[in-house]
């Protein structure tokens, strides 16, 4: 209880110690009329302390946090049955997973070193050589320049057959993309042997393994721009999205 109740509270009680001591005073010196009288007032007086006392006890429990009579706490039954509402609880959502792009796509293309499965061959990168186009030119007075801005290129690939029957290296196609995502095909310089190019092995088959170069024309500023990727067209692997496996030349 606060200040303000103990002390009406204690006035309540001085004051019906009054009362008393005044009643026991009327019951010696007065008449029985003026003793009905003052009991009367008495007992007035007392029913004035009693509505006092019970303010201040409102008053005090109002601002200690004390639940107002009636009232229902949380998780109890109203005496009417009913369940006062409650807070629903916050909604969760379960993080979603996202999957790393397959290996070989475009996105994840096989790094150097490991062997690429594409349909009936399994390639294996030897050397990248980014600007050939002297030893092009030495090759044969017939080549043709790279052109401005441009220099030749070349990749040499192992190349081993599962298919059925015998593999023709003459029929693989190799291609490049470019850190810029431009797309160069496979350019056949002047001339044999000495261009020593994939294309001119001979066939073989299930097992046996064939390796050459494959020359291209690359724009020189994209060199220095990161990682030329290579993939072969021809070929259908199942196990990449769209049947294409990339991979890594330099």
């Amino acid at each position: 209880m606060s200040n303000g109740g103990g002390a009406v509270a204690r006035r309540g009680g001085v004051a019906l110690g009054v009362a008393a001591c005044l009643l026991l005073a009327a019951c010696g010196s007065g008449t029985d009329s003026d003793l009905d009288e003052r009991l009367a007032e008495l007992e007035q007086e007392n029913e004035s302390l009693r509505a006092q006392l019970e303010a201040a006890n409102t008053t005090t429990n109002t601002e200690s946090g004390d639940a107002p009579a009636g009232s229902v706490a949380a998780g109890e039954t109203s005496p009417s049955g009913s369940t006062p509402e409650s807070t629903p609880p916050a909604s969760t959502v379960a993080p979603t997973t996202t999957l790393p792009p397959a290996p070989g796509s475009r996105e994840n293309p096989i790094p150097l070193g490991r062997p690429i499965e594409a349909g009936d061959w399994t390639y294996t990168v030897v050397a990248f050589e980014p600007n050939v186009s002297d030893l092009v030119a030495m090759l044969s007075a017939n080549n043709d320049p790279a052109g401005d801005g441009k220099v030749y290129s070349r990749l040499r690939l192992k190349a081993v057959y599962n298919g059925q029957g015998a593999g023709d290296p003459r029929k693989l196609g190799i291609n490049l993309v470019s850190p810029a995502e431009t797309i160069v095909g496979d350019e056949s310089p002047c001339c044999k042997p000495q261009r020593d190019m994939l294309t001119d092995q001979p066939e073989t088959f299930a097992g046996g393994s064939v390796e050459g170069w494959v020359y291209y024309v690359v724009t020189a500023a994209e060199l220095f721009m990161g990682s030329f990727v290579a993939f072969d067209p021809n070929a259908n692997q199942t196990n990449v999205p769209g049947g294409v496996v990339f991979f890594v030349v330099n």
